[in-house]
């Protein structure tokens, strides 16, 4: 009796833990798409300058 008790409460832990992870996965791929956007933001208004810089550069 005791062994069943404790393959169910195993079972049930582990079922969690495996909720909690995928739960972590996709909380931190949310996170890390926020933060390349907002990295990436700046390095394309970087590159539009520096394309600018270089078309009138070109001109001289």
């Amino acid at each position: 009796m005791g062994d069943t008790y404790r393959n169910s409460l195993v079972i049930t832990l582990f079922k969690k833990l495996i909720l909690i992870m995928i739960l972590a996965v996709i909380i931190s791929l949310i996170v890390a798409v926020c933060c390349a956007k907002y990295l990436t933001k700046s390095l394309v208004k970087l590159q539009g300058k520096v394309k600018k810089i270089g078309e009138n550069t070109e001109e001289d």
